[in-house]
């Protein structure tokens, strides 16, 4: 990366909040680097994952574009903004699998029923 390319995005950025096609420019320039950032996230997880680099950036990208008002400083800025929502995602979807492994939402109940529902005496098995 040059200085140029680095001022070039820096440019997109601020014009990003505001104007689509800017931000469409700053994802295709820094796309490169947000698939290496992508792979290295993706590298310490489990065997069994299903979440590919792209999709994991797909997911980042929507998770920064969802917030209106984001202010990036430069290209390094973004990156490590970037870097951290594609962490987000990762735990994001590791909560989803443990709590479906494990039943699976429970309903919402005030705090008297919820105790009345775990007081239950456990049967015996003959």
């Amino acid at each position: 990366m040059d200085s140029s390319d680095g001022a070039g995005v820096t440019a997109l950025l601020n014009r990003s909040r505001h104007d689509e096609q800017a931000r469409e420019q700053v994802f295709q320039m820094v796309y490169g680097d947000l698939r290496r950032l992508a792979r290295r996230q993706l590298q310490g997880g489990k065997r069994d994952q299903t979440l590919s680099a792209t999709a994991l950036i797909n997911e980042a990208y929507l998770k920064l574009m969802e917030r209106s008002g984001n202010r990036w400083n430069d290209r390094q800025h973004f990156l490590r903004v970037a870097a951290k929502a594609m962490r987000q995602v990762t735990i994001d979807l590791a909560r989803q699998k443990t709590r479906l492994k494990r039943g699976g939402p429970t309903p919402d109940l005030p705090l008297d029923e919820q105790r009345l529902a775990t007081d239950r005496k456990p049967e015996m098995i003959l």
